[in-house]
């Protein structure tokens, strides 16, 4: 659903995975499998200890921030395009 949805907003949203297995093989066939385009870091933990502060308390989770970088939105858990779309759509209104 994510690769889909950063597919068709491609021209005005910009999406980045951050994977925190420790499994490279693993996380290197999630990607390729799941059609992402978008760039997908992975975590040694470092990235995720200093974003601690914005993430939310669970994985998977979504971090949506805005043009200028601010926290537009925290979602708990595995996202739909449901809860998504609302989120873009206010932020490409702004």
């Amino acid at each position: 659903m994510l690769a889909a949805l950063a597919g068709d907003r491609a021209a005005r949203v910009s999406f980045v995975g951050l994977d925190e297995s420790g499994d490279a093989a693993a996380s290197a066939a999630f990607t390729r499998t799941s059609g992402a385009r978008y760039p997908d870091l992975r975590d040694d933990g470092t990235l995720l200890r200093a974003l601690a502060a914005w993430l939310p308390a669970a994985l998977p989770g979504t971090l949506v921030l805005d043009p200028r970088g601010r926290v537009a939105a925290r979602i708990v858990g595995p996202v739909t395009a449901g809860e998504l779309e609302p989120v873009l759509d206010r932020l490409s209104a702004a």
